[in-house]
């Protein structure tokens, strides 16, 4: 076991003291380490509960808008186009519609990653849209997060 040269010094300057002294400096004790509860752990964890209360209209204000984009999206009609010619540039073609730059990266077996990295969510769900329904091709994987209407959009499609 360790010993620590302090204990022996504690216990002499404890039993030095008188009992009511002693009293005293428990009570004195007990609301040092309230403080320090507190202090270090009940008001991190209000202050965060705050932060997440103010945040919480915002992003729900952003999931009603992405809501709505996902509405206009499967309210467009489908004008679904033969799956045949390159893959790379049926991708560019619907890009280029879109005015949205990316960065694409030919994947085995006749499928591309597209990576966006900051794109309005409207545009980013229509260009969703069009890939699946003009260009006829079947998104496999889809990563969208993003603030306050702009998302990074990380796409894995094939035919």
């Amino acid at each position: 076991m360790i010993q620590i040269p302090l204990a022996p010094a504690l216990k002499q300057f404890w039993a030095g003291r008188d009992p009511r002294e002693q009293t005293l400096l428990a009570i004195c004790g007990v609301i040092v380490a309230a403080a320090l509860l507190y202090l270090l752990a009940w008001q991190p964890v209000a202050n965060a509960q705050t932060r997440l209360k103010n945040q919480l209209p915002r992003l729900q204000q952003d999931l009603i808008e992405l809501q709505r984009g996902i509405g206009a999206v499967k309210s467009q009609p489908g004008n679904a186009a033969p799956a045949d010619g390159d893959l790379r540039s049926a991708v560019q073609a619907q890009l280029d519609r879109y005015g949205i730059k990316a960065d694409l990266q030919a994947l085995p077996q006749e499928r591309i990653k597209i990576d966006v990295a900051r794109q309005k969510h409207e545009d980013a769900l229509k260009l969703i849209a069009a890939l699946e329904r003009s260009a006829g091709l079947h998104v496999e994987q889809a990563q969208l997060g993003g603030t306050n209407g702009m998302v990074q959009l990380s796409l894995t499609v094939g035919r």
